[in-house]
């Protein structure tokens, strides 16, 4: 299996890859597949494998699952259903003593985790032979029955967590917890340079000052998020990073904000990132009302696609939320997107 394929499907140049087949198998391959597959918005495939691996055994893979699920549940307005696939990721990270962690310095595996620590000390047989001089240093062995080493690192996913927890948050109006975890996650990645989480954080700080009122403070995140976004290679985060930027510079007034929607709208079209593509539209149907019909239509298309590839449970919880207009789920009764940005949360 190419592991390298299905990670430039989930995070790369191959969003649109089919990656069905991985999605059946094991461990992180399945996991790059099905985060790849909520991307195209083929929730109910995502929802098989990740509830799957979150119930496996391995702690940094099974909050992975669950975080990433809770993005789903998001995307589709359901973000009480998504606080508590959040609330179980962090919970499998903290019994296995990866959560919290200590502020980072340089970037930490999994293999590298605080609770590694007292399971290497307790048996000397795990510690190499020092060699002789001041500087020499014991390099613990990988105990034989240790998960295989992450492609992810652990740093990267207890941060997506505590950002899925403020979106959750943000969702329900909490905005003093969604900030106070924000912050968390700033002081959790410090100086780690992965790129996936910084993106992650533009993001979020975007969404929580648009949520309160400030899209001056909204700017230069999502800006900064965009820009970062834009030195990968992950097509779907330099799309978001533009839809929240689009979003941002709309709310300001800005004429840039709907050429930015316009882009997303293409991009994601192009590549098959169907949730991307409804709220874009949707906006897009109140920044220009003489277009409001097709622009109506777009979003409406784009959305039952991804319900069509939603399992009933996410149908149904999008049919509930208050984040999704109805007119876009059941009527033709006009929509207020300006009101419900928070569908933007990933």
């Amino acid at each position: 299996m190419n592991l390298d394929r299905v990670r430039a499907a989930a995070f790369g140049d191959r969003p649109a890859e089919n990656v069905f087949a991985e999605a059946a198998t094991t461990g992180w391959a399945a996991w790059y597949a099905a985060v790849a597959l909520g991307g195209q918005g083929h929730y109910a495939a995502a929802l098989t494998t990740l509830t799957r691996l979150g119930r496996g055994p391995e702690a940094v893979l099974s909050a992975a699952a669950w975080t990433a699920l809770a993005s789903h549940r998001r995307q589709l307005g359901a973000h009480t259903a998504a606080a508590g696939y959040d609330g179980e990721a962090l919970r499998r990270l903290a019994q296995a003593g990866l959560y919290p962690l200590p502020p980072a310095t340089a970037p930490l595996t999994a293999t590298e985790s605080p609770a590694a620590a007292p399971l290497i000390a307790a048996s000397p047989a795990t510690v190499a032979p020092r060699t002789a001089g001041p500087s020499a240093t014991a390099r613990p062995a990988t105990p034989p029955d240790a998960p295989p080493p992450s492609p992810e690192p652990l740093r990267a996913i207890v941060v997506d967590v505590l950002l899925g927890l403020a979106a959750d948050a943000i969702g329900r109006g909490r905005l003093t917890a969604a900030a106070r975890l924000h912050a968390e996650a700033v002081l959790t990645l410090g100086s780690d340079p992965s790129w996936r989480p910084r993106v992650r954080l533009g993001w979020v700080e975007a969404e929580i000052a648009l949520a309160q009122g400030h899209p001056h403070r909204a700017l230069p995140a999502s800006k900064r998020a965009c820009e970062v976004a834009h030195t990968t290679s992950s097509v779907r985060h330099q799309t978001k990073s533009e839809l929240v930027l689009g979003v941002t510079e709309q709310v300001l007034g800005l004429p840039t904000g709907v050429d930015f929607l316009r882009s997303v709208i293409k991009n994601a079209s192009q590549h098959g990132l169907w949730p991307l593509v409804w709220p874009s539209a949707l906006l897009l149907s109140e920044a220009e009302p003489d277009r409001v019909g097709y622009h109506r239509n777009g979003a409406r298309d784009a959305l039952t696609t991804v319900l069509g590839r939603t399992d009933a449970s996410g149908r149904r919880l999008a049919a509930r939320s208050a984040w999704l207009p109805s007119w876009l789920l059941r009527s033709s009764e006009p929509g207020d997107a300006a009101s419900r940005m928070n569908f933007l949360t990933d």
